[in-house]
């Protein structure tokens, strides 16, 4: 097993995008370990940098762990899981699940778009979310811990509707897998 020490926000770098082959990295913020897949364990040193962590994979797993902000993660033929302290998220997957946990979200008004291909997609956000949701599925079925009021017709394989106050649009597909919006 190898091991790459990465570096997301102290030495001016705003994102790190780690290549399947990298073996070394000069920075102590995190650690990147390889099982025959990507994996990705972010740290970020401070809270008040909210620089983006960009993670993906062409064929393999993705797992950003205690980010301090904005995450945008991607996979062809992989899990996708991340973790954030400080949302906003994108991530995705072409032939994987999508698993986003936030603590919290940024004080902005960023989008967030999380989709798969053939996987469920589950998000959890904190109990005072607010936004619109776009939430899709081909052939699999929706689930919400929150309440939301409706927008246009009833659909089981697709729901807008508004949560809370409204905001931010959260959209969330899946191609063939389930969508879950879970209450942290």
């Amino acid at each position: 097993m190898s091991a790459v020490t990465i570096c997301i926000g102290p030495m001016n770098a705003t994102s790190v995008r780690i290549p399947f082959t990298v073996t070394t990295l000069p920075c102590q913020c995190g650690v990147w370990k390889s099982k025959s897949l990507v994996e990705l364990i972010a740290y970020q040193r401070t809270r008040s940098l909210l620089r983006t962590v960009n993670a993906s994979s062409g064929n393999g797993d993705v797992n950003v762990d205690r980010a301090g902000g904005p995450v945008k993660a991607s996979s062809g033929n992989g899990r996708v899981t991340v973790a954030t302290t400080r949302g906003p998220v994108n991530a995705s997957s072409g032939n994987g699940d999508v698993e986003v946990t936030m603590d919290a979200i940024a004080d902005v008004t960023d989008d967030m778009e999380l989709s798969s291909g053939n996987g469920t997609i589950t998000v959890t956000v904190p109990a005072d979310f607010a936004g619109e949701l776009d939430a899709s599925t081909g052939s699999g079925k929706f689930y919400s811990d929150f309440p939301m009021t409706l927008q246009g017709r009833i659909d089981p394989q697709h729901v807008r509707a508004k949560i809370g106050r409204g905001g931010r649009r959260l959209t969330m597909r899946s191609g063939n897998g389930d969508v879950e919006l879970r209450k942290k």
